[in-house]
């Protein structure tokens, strides 16, 4: 299963990287990428760790919860409108 869909770490990667002595989300970080992107993954990723007492339980599932959504305002990449002179 994929922890961090951004940068491609699986749960394997990140159980490794715990066995091998990562102890916070930044030595997960530095060792593997994970939560570096978007950084929705961290919750989860962090569930991996033995401060939290659950490193060898399933890790908790991501919950999103989308309450509002701003406009998304379109850009332009010819933002003068001006067309471009054939060649």
């Amino acid at each position: 299963m994929y922890v961090c869909v951004c940068n491609a770490i699986t749960e394997a990667q990140v159980r490794a990287s715990v066995e091998a002595g990562a102890e916070t989300l930044e030595d997960l970080q530095l060792d593997t990428g994970v939560a570096t992107c978007c950084g929705t993954c961290a919750e989860v990723a962090s569930s991996y760790l033995p401060n939290l007492g659950i490193a060898e339980s399933q890790p908790a599932q991501a919950s999103v919860s989308v309450t509002e959504f701003k406009e998304v305002r379109w850009v332009s990449r010819n933002p003068h409108g001006r067309a471009r002179a054939a060649a």
